[in-house]
């Protein structure tokens, strides 16, 4: 399991889904569902992003868009475009989505979120 944090609530992924992430080409998109989250996950220079995969505007996928090499993902309904490193809009929209931390360790992946409050 990736270091214990007390803020973080983190979900191993099974081996195909693991499988599959580890094998992803630079810059490609992949969609996830980790504990009834769904999730947008690209690889950027050797670093695993992922981001909620529903554009808050109108709700479409984000892995049916594409991602450049900076890693903003851009919805392919209204090119609404946001950063995966942050979750915030990249073009003025005053959105933020929520963002997802991966870490690797022996070719497993987990896949982790911020605890929310009670």
């Amino acid at each position: 399991m990736p270091v214990s944090d007390e803020r973080f609530e983190w979900h191993l992924l099974n081996e195909e889904d693991s499988r599959n992430l580890l094998s992803l080409e630079q810059q490609k998109l992949f969609p996830l569902e980790v504990a009834g989250k769904k999730i947008c996950m690209v690889r950027i220079d050797g670093q695993f992003l992922g981001i909620h995969n529903r554009c808050p505007h109108a709700g479409t996928p984000f892995h049916l868009g594409t991602c450049n090499r900076k890693g903003i993902v851009v919805c392919p309904t209204h090119h609404y475009k946001f950063d995966m490193k942050t979750g915030l809009s990249a073009d003025g929209n005053h959105y933020k989505l929520p963002v997802y931390q991966v870490s690797v360790e022996d070719d497993k992946v987990w896949i982790g979120w911020r605890k929310t409050s009670v």
